[in-house]
């Protein structure tokens, strides 16, 4: 009975995993969230090891606009660093909301196109920033 237990709450767990995911990003904590920044823009809320991210309200496209908080229907992405060290896992969510009553909100849909749309914007990012780095020539120091 425990078996059965254990791999039903197995299966579940694995089966709730939402998101889109960069593996194995060699680059720096602070070179992941600056590329980040530059493609979500400043976030509204981070979390307090600079780990999670999440972005102001957008549009489809990714757009931000501050008119959206009060929008019927708007979008938001949250990203996460995972891992205690390099390389570190990056997972992109973006989730769509609609107002049920007043100023309430409730998650109706993970957008998962424009997750990886923004995880492609995310990497190339990344890449862009890894090649533009200023590496020591070990053979000619001086």
């Amino acid at each position: 009975m425990t078996k059965l237990l254990l791999t039903i709450s197995f299966l579940l767990t694995i089966g709730c995993q939402t998101g889109i995911f960069i593996k194995e990003s060699p680059a720096a904590l602070t070179d992941i969230r600056k590329a980040i920044v530059t493609v979500i823009g400043q976030p509204k809320k981070t979390s307090e090891d600079g780990r999670e991210l999440i972005s102001e309200f957008h549009n489809k496209r990714g757009q931000v606009d501050p008119s959206l908080a009060k929008a019927k229907n708007r979008f938001y992405t949250r990203v996460s660093i995972l891992g205690e060290r390099r390389p570190y896992d990056i997972k992109i969510e973006v989730f769509q909301e609609a107002r049920i009553v007043d100023q309430q909100y409730e998650i109706i849909t993970e957008e998962i196109g424009l997750a990886q749309k923004l995880a492609h914007q995310i990497e190339t990012t990344l890449n862009e920033s890894l090649k533009d780095r200023n590496v020591i020539d070990d053979f000619r120091a001086f």
